[in-house]
């Protein structure tokens, strides 16, 4: 009865840690620039406080606060522009507690707007990414 109990609990487990985050949800009802990672917000944008930077030679988004403490930097293979395009980047950001470095990533760009935002996904890691092509 207990081994029964205990292969319930660990395919629970299993199961809840590899939910997929609904796109619309996480990602394209945003309408701030940020960086969304399986549901949870990393990094927003505010005006106030953060600067937007891209560099175009290496088609690199940088959002940071004014301290540095918080930032995300999105290094990708080409520039994004279109619905529907798939590039691959190498994304760089803080948490709360450190920074992480993720390279090699795939990303569509799902969404764009007139203003020139473009909201990217990752489905694999479930990473959502709300840029301006500046």
């Amino acid at each position: 009865m207990t081994r029964r109990f205990l292969i319930a609990g660990t395919a629970a487990l299993v199961l809840s840690a590899c939910q997929f985050q609904n796109i619309d949800e996480v990602l394209l009802n945003r309408s701030d620039i940020s960086l969304t990672v399986k549901g949870n917000v990393q990094i927003a944008f505010n005006e106030h406080t953060y600067q937007l930077g891209y560099n175009t030679e290496r088609h690199e988004f940088r959002v940071y606060d004014e301290t540095l403490a918080n930032y995300f930097i999105l290094r990708c293979s080409a520039k994004p522009t279109s619905e529907g395009q798939v590039l691959k980047a190498d994304l760089e950001y803080t948490t709360a507690t450190d920074s992480k470095t993720i390279s090699g990533l795939e990303f569509t760009v799902e969404k764009t707007s007139p203003e020139g935002l473009l909201w990217l996904w990752n489905k694999d890691r479930q990473i959502g990414v709300v840029i301006k092509n500046l």
